[in-house]
């Protein structure tokens, strides 16, 4: 049923990629996150990681990690919060990590890690208990619209963050949603949010990929900086994916 998909998995394999490497943060994080060790700075490190990729390029921030880590004062709680927006503002600035969202992210910053913070305090057992206990449609209606809603945060990027402390799911961001359509999984030419998660899931099933790695491996042949074959211009000579529909 998801040929294509399959095609897709086993030409990115076929490059000698080790794309297992580069989620293995992900994994130790999921491990951290199952026996309840997941410290509250590692929640918000995951949270503000998934901020920064909103809408820009993930090459630049990748390459920066340490300079942001500093940044963000190592993701050290007490410290950030006493630290200006406009500090912050002017460092992300600084060495070009920015993106059309980042004066909100960064205004809401405190505000979200109070939020993460509210979580860790009302449920029986913390934060991490929250996240392994709470049905996952749960989590993302809670974070991207309810109860616990994050500033800044739609779908997209709840599910960056949840993602980034070991929850197995998909980012439906740009790259996901428009392959999806491309490939004739949706009648629209960029599937929707609430479709790319359930195609997303029944791939998982279908090809037995974790969310993870289904999600590292079409990101990575989506992205620039990194395959770059299904982006905003397709390099259709270069897919091996021999019957897809929207072939130009």
């Amino acid at each position: 049923m998801y040929q294509s998909v399959a095609e897709i998995v086993e030409w990115v394999k076929s490059q000698s990629h080790d794309y297992k490497s580069e989620i293995a943060e992900i994994y130790q994080n999921k491990q951290k996150l199952d026996n309840g060790t997941l410290t509250l700075q590692e929640h918000v490190k995951a949270m503000v990681y998934a901020q920064l990729s909103n809408n820009r390029p993930w090459q630049k921030i990748e390459s920066s990690m340490a300079e942001i880590d500093k940044i963000f004062c190592d993701f050290d709680i007490d410290m950030l919060k006493a630290k200006s927006s406009e500090e912050i503002l002017a460092e992300i600035f600084d060495i070009k990590c920015g993106n059309r969202k980042i004066q909100i992210q960064i205004k809401n910053l405190h505000s979200n890690i109070e939020t993460l913070q509210k979580i860790d305090a009302d449920v029986a057992g913390g934060i991490n208990c929250y996240f392994t206990k709470t049905p996952l449609a749960k989590v993302i209606k809670d974070l991207s619209e309810g109860k616990y809603k994050l500033k800044g945060m739609g779908v997209a990027l709840v599910c960056e963050y949840i993602k980034g402390i070991g929850i197995d799911v998909i980012k439906p961001d740009v790259h996901l949603r428009r392959i999806l359509g491309r490939l004739g999984y949706s009648k629209k030419e960029n599937a929707s949010v609430g479709e790319a998660l359930e195609i997303s899931q029944s791939i998982s099933e279908s090809l037995g990929l974790s969310l993870r790695e289904l999600d590292t491996i079409l990101w990575q042949y989506c992205t620039d900086g990194k395959f770059n074959i299904c982006g905003n211009a397709p390099k259709c000579g270069k897919c091996p994916v021999v019957d897809c529909p929207s072939r130009q």
